[in-house]
């Protein structure tokens, strides 16, 4: 074999082994099926070809999940996804049980044209960021809802939440989650944050969002939350149910005032709200507890 010949056969070898190893190092797309029957996500027979996707595979929730029925990211799951597709033309539900962890690079609910998707994070229950650098595309083109219940922990990369985008908090008596942001570019807000403080019976100050500053630079809240928020110097006030801005609303708060505040530390962000029992609802509380003891003491009598 001449030196010609012995070089056009090492390059052609190069070629096919970088073909080779292209083809075994890409992410696989795998596919929600439900074909089990029982709509969890650690079921094998659940997804196309009835294999589970593994670390890095793009994991797509499509079609056949309703509010009633959605797929279950159940305590058994320990698969850190790439790309997250849940989202269809008829809405896709996914639910991240307690106790359960998911995992991804970038998340996509609603970020299809004319398409949502809606996740919830039960009480327990994780988002967990493997990376700095990932992104949740909330209602960019479509719509998509995050519901959060209280005792749900979300560390979260990027988060981009655009005009189809509703953000839910649901407390509980004592508590309302929060979002940590770790990614290293600004968070959009420019759909509805909504909040839920109809079990709350406490008065306190809940961080609602936070930027952690993890690389000294200015990370900050843009889009039509920030300017509804600048325009109350930064803070804006309410009392009971209500929308306010078409970017915040409040449910469940009758009897309650609230303050809902943005503050930058150092270039982190923080998203909080304060919540209070009106005065007059405190002196029908107070009103009612000596009439009831009086009753009692008449009854002793």
């Amino acid at each position: 074999m001449n030196q010609s010949r012995q070089h056009r056969l090492i390059i052609a070898l190069a070629v096919l082994g970088w073909i080779g190893l292209s083809c075994h190092v890409q992410a696989a797309i795998k596919v929600f099926d439900n074909g089990g029957g029982d709509y969890l996500f650690s079921n094998a027979s659940n997804w196309d070809l009835d294999t589970l996707p593994v670390n890095t595979d793009r994991v797509d929730v499509r079609t056949g999940t309703t509010a009633a029925n959605p797929a279950l990211v159940d305590p058994a799951w320990n698969v850190t996804a790439g790309n997250c597709y849940w989202q269809d033309a008829s809405g896709t539900y996914v639910t991240v049980q307690s106790n359960a962890t998911v995992k991804f690079v970038n998340l996509y609910l609603g970020s299809g044209s004319g398409k949502s998707g809606t996740l919830t994070v039960q009480k327990g229950g994780t988002i967990d960021k493997p990376t700095n650098t990932g992104t949740v595309f909330l209602g960019t083109l479509g719509n998509g809802h995050v519901i959060a219940e209280a005792g749900t922990t979300l560390g979260m990369p990027n988060l981009q939440a655009g005009s189809g985008s509703v953000f839910e908090y649901v407390a509980d008596s004592a508590d309302i989650s929060s979002a940590s942001l770790f990614g290293d570019t600004d968070w959009l807000m420019d759909g509805l944050l909504k909040v839920d403080l109809s079990d709350l019976a406490v008065e306190d100050t809940f961080i609602l969002m936070s930027h952690d500053d993890d690389d000294s630079a200015a990370e900050s809240m843009a889009g039509a939350l920030r300017t509804w928020l600048d325009n109350g110097s930064g803070i804006q006030s309410g009392t009971g149910d209500g929308t306010f801005g078409s970017v915040f609303e409040v449910a469940g708060s009758a009897g309650k005032d609230w303050t809902l505040g943005y503050s930058e530390t150092s270039g982190a962000g923080v998203l909080s709200l304060t919540v209070i029992p009106e005065p007059a609802t405190l002196g029908m509380v107070a009103g009612a507890a000596a009439m009831l003891f009086g009753v009692r003491r008449l009854r002793l009598n």
